[in-house]
């Protein structure tokens, strides 16, 4: 004769043989399976069952601004008492709930994956793409034009980037090209940032600014020809004269 289950727990859905796990807690249930035989026999066996949760299914998010040699931030939410594992391109792997990656390059672009274990249990996976955006190239040259001294920048890779100008003395401008004939000469430097917001800084030293020598000077503290600064005109020899 065949056996018969018994529920010693309180789930309160056995049904014959069949047990419905879909609407009970968490937890531990225990049954037991008994045979009668003859004679007044009987034998049983008992078996456990443990029911554990799925964790928590955690949240993805990437730092908004990914720019080439920057840092890579990748965020998960917090879920407690949880292991946290990340997945991704080029082999990527982490245990953090917050990795870091640096400096990362296009060999980062990809889809990044996390999901958390706890007591023995997967999360489901949640991901988000990444995408690593190069950095505006551009060069920086200066030159007279005419008499004017004009510092230019040429973009490289894009066309399309916010500029911003700083020099001596404060000196800021947000143009493409900069006059800056008679102001003073030193380190001009320029940062481009891009329509991803990716920006890079070159800079240039500037030994001259004026363009042409005067054909005479009158120091007489009037602030008018005082003085000329031949600086950056490959001056081989100089003759003065006085009148």
């Amino acid at each position: 004769p065949g056996g018969a289950w018994q529920e010693l727990s309180n789930s309160g859905t056995l049904t014959g043989n069949l047990w419905n796990s879909l609407s009970v807690d968490y937890g531990t249930y225990q049954f037991e399976y008994t045979v009668n035989g003859s004679c007044g026999t009987s034998d049983s066996s008992l078996i456990t069952i443990t029911i554990k949760e799925i964790p928590q299914t955690p949240v993805a998010s990437v730092n908004p601004i990914i720019c080439d040699t920057q840092n890579l931030e990748l965020f998960a939410t917090t879920i407690p008492n949880v292991a946290y594992s990340w997945t991704g391109p080029n082999g990527f792997t982490s245990t953090q709930q917050n990795p870091v990656i640096a400096p990362v390059s296009s060999l980062n672009s990809g889809i990044y994956s996390v999901k958390v274990t706890k007591n023995g249990c997967d999360s489901t996976v949640s991901s988000v793409n990444v995408s690593v955006n190069s950095l505006p190239q551009f060069s920086i040259s200066g030159e007279c034009n005419g008499n004017n001294y004009i510092i230019t920048a040429t973009p490289e890779s894009v066309s399309s980037m916010a500029l911003n100008w700083y020099g001596p003395n404060g000196y800021t401008s947000n143009s493409n090209s900069i006059t800056i004939t008679g102001l003073p000469t030193g380190i001009y430097s320029l940062t481009a940032t891009d329509t991803n917001g990716c920006s890079t800084t070159n800079s240039i030293n500037v030994i001259r600014t004026i363009c042409q020598i005067p054909n005479g000077i009158s120091p007489n503290g009037d602030g008018s020809n005082d003085n000329f600064n031949l600086a950056g005109f490959d001056v081989k020899k100089i003759k003065i004269f006085n009148r």
